[in-house]
Formats: structure tokens, C-alpha cells, sequence
């Protein structure tokens, strides 16, 4: 009994080297691990960056130089378009609340709305703030009730930008029930 007891913890143990033996042979020859073509020789570590703390050279002086003249000519060719492009985007009835959605495509500075409603003689106009974003200067969205529309029909909606440098407008019909 003993000896069969031997056998098979030998048995054991070299099923556990070869399976090692085996793993360690398929990491080699998947890359993981490089016992077999190590070298010897020492690798060159990169060194880290550094930071410059001196004070600049004359040529950095000179680099800076030169660019704060072609920021200066560009801001000096970049100028605001003669009129603001308004956009129209919604103007319609919904439920009892007419809603008018505009923005300004051309330029990105706050300023001001004033929407308009024509129908024949009758005309009035609610004002609302246009508060740039990243692209574009929406014009905070305007609802109104519909009864203070005094008959429906076919209306006209005029947007009108403001700010202290430049203007503009747009038309668009609606229809009210």
C-alpha cells in the first residue's frame, strides 16, 4: 500500500513539473515572458522631461516676438460682419401657447431679441435676452398665450438682434387657429 501510495505522489508531481513545463513554454512563445532571448546588455532608459525654469534665450525672445505680430495682424483682420444673420427656427402654434425659437448664426455675442407679431394693423412684440454659446447666439425661446392674439389667421413673425456694435432681422409667416 505504501508503495502504490509513492507511486502515485510521483506520479503527481511530475504531472505538476510537465504542466509547468508546459505553461512556462507557452508563455515564452507568446511573448509574455523572455527567458530564452534575454539579453544581457543594459537598456538605455529615456530621461524624463524637465522643466526650463531660466530665463528665456534671446532666440525664444525673438520666437515670441514674432508671434504676438501675426496674433496682432490676425486680430486686426478679423472683423465683425456688417449686419447679423437671424435665424428663424420655430414659429408655431401649440396648444394655446405660440412659441418662436431663433438664433444667431454669424455672431457670438450677447445681445438682445425683440419678436414681433403683424397681422394687418395689429402689431405687437415681446423682448428676450440672446446669450452667446460656443458657435452661435440663441435667442432665449419666447412663448406666448395664444389669447393675447386677437384673431387668427396668418401672422407675421419679425426677430430682431440687438447688441451695442451690430443688427439684424428675420421674417417668417405662422398660421394661428
Amino acid at each position: 500500500m505504501a508503495k502504490q501510495k509513492k507511486s502515485k505522489i510521483l506520479l503527481i508531481t511530475l504531472l505538476v513539473i510537465v504542466a509547468l513545463g508546459c505553461i512556462l513554454f507557452v508563455l515564452e512563445k507568446t511573448g509574455v515572458t523572455d527567458f530564452y532571448h534575454k539579453n544581457n546588455t543594459t537598456e538605455q532608459s529615456t530621461p524624463t522631461p524637465t522643466i526650463n525654469y531660466e530665463p528665456p534665450t534671446n532666440e525664444e525672445k525673438q520666437q515670441a516676438d514674432t508671434q504676438k505680430q501675426i496674433n496682432e495682424n490676425t486680430d486686426k483682420n478679423t472683423q465683425l460682419p456688417n449686419t447679423a444673420e437671424v435665424v428663424i427656427v420655430d414659429a408655431n402654434q401649440y396648444d394655446q401657447n405660440i412659441e418662436v425659437r431663433a438664433f444667431v448664426s454669424n455672431v457670438i455675442q450677447d445681445g438682445t431679441c425683440e419678436i414681433t407679431f403683424i397681422k394687418g394693423n395689429t402689431e405687437f412684440s415681446k423682448t428676450t435676452s440672446a446669450k452667446a454659446d460656443a458657435s452661435t447666439t440663441p435667442c432665449l425661446a419666447v412663448t406666448v398665450p395664444r389669447s393675447e392674439f386677437i384673431e387668427s389667421g396668418e401672422w407675421t413673425v419679425k426677430v430682431s438682434y440687438e447688441n451695442s456694435t451690430i443688427t439684424g432681422e428675420a421674417e417668417a409667416k405662422m398660421t394661428l387657429q
